[in-house]
This record gives C-alpha cells, sequence and structure tokens, in this order.
C-alpha cells in the first residue's frame, strides 16, 4: 500500500483508503461546466423535473451537437448521471444546486438592498423645487421688463 499526500486531508483518506481511481475534479471545472446560460438552464431544468435527452433538448431548444457537448460536460463533472432511462442530479450536484440558489437569493437581496440605499441617497439631497426654481425665473424675468421700461420711458419736462 502506498501513501499519497495531497493538499486536503480528504483526498488523503480518500485516496489512502484505495480509492486510487477516483477522478478529483476542480472548481474551475465545475465552474466552466456551468458557465454559459445553455449549460446552467440545463443542469437546473434537470434538477427541477429531470428528463430524457429528447425531453431535455425539445424543452431548451438546443441541437444535437448544444445538448450533448454541454450534457457530457455536466456528467463528466460528477454534477448528472443517468437513472432508469432519465437524467437526474448526483449528490454532489445537489450541492452545487443549492449553492447556485442560494447565491442568487443573495444576489437578489444585495440588489435590493443597493436599491432600497441609492433611493434613500437620492432622497436625502438637496432637492430643488420645481415651483421655487419657476417662480424664481418669473421673478427675474419681471425685473429685466421693469428695467426695460425704465430704460424706454421717455423723459417729460
Amino acid at each position: 500500500m502506498y501513501h499519497v499526500v495531497t493538499t486536503n486531508p480528504y483526498v488523503d483518506i480518500l485516496l489512502n483508503m484505495g480509492w486510487s481511481r477516483i477522478r478529483l475534479i476542480t472548481i474551475g471545472e465545475v465552474l466552466r461546466s456551468l458557465s454559459d446560460m445553455n449549460s446552467l438552464e440545463l443542469f437546473k431544468t434537470v434538477a427541477l423535473s429531470g428528463g430524457n435527452s429528447i425531453e431535455l433538448a425539445r424543452r431548451l431548444d438546443l441541437s444535437r451537437k448544444q445538448y450533448y457537448s454541454k450534457m457530457s460536460r455536466l456528467i463528466n463533472n460528477g454534477l448528472i448521471k443517468k437513472y432508469r432511462g432519465n437524467f437526474c442530479l448526483t449528490i454532489f450536484g445537489i450541492t452545487i444546486y443549492e449553492v447556485i440558489e442560494e447565491l442568487r437569493i443573495m444576489s437578489e437581496r444585495s440588489l435590493a438592498i443597493k436599491t432600497h440605499n441609492l433611493f434613500q441617497n437620492l432622497c436625502s439631497l438637496p432637492a430643488y423645487d420645481m415651483s421655487e426654481t419657476l417662480t424664481n425665473r418669473k421673478t427675474q424675468n419681471n425685473n429685466q421688463a421693469i428695467n426695460l421700461e425704465l430704460i424706454t420711458v421717455p423723459l417729460t419736462g
């Protein structure tokens, strides 16, 4: 028996228990397999409703080549498996799906908070009242008109 040393103690345990044929998947590979919208939609569709190849490709309006390239990447990275003719998420896939949903919720909350803060900041700025601005313009125009009248009034004497 051999002893393997990695940076992850859990991987060390698995490899030293005889799991030498395990395929270690990096975070980059998982993210790459979900990196475009079609792959992410395919993953979410399998997570929510499953289905076979024909149904999934039809639902997402993907060509055969698009469907199979995305599905093979998801399967090779351990996110999806085929069970009794239909595709479903693996335990790892379920975990990744839950993380994606948590990130989506956090992103929506963050956007709502930023929008709320922006609105609060806009409301706290010194606002110029349009009626006040119009009143000032009318006063200025009236003053100019009075000045013009004073200049054009003929002097009698």
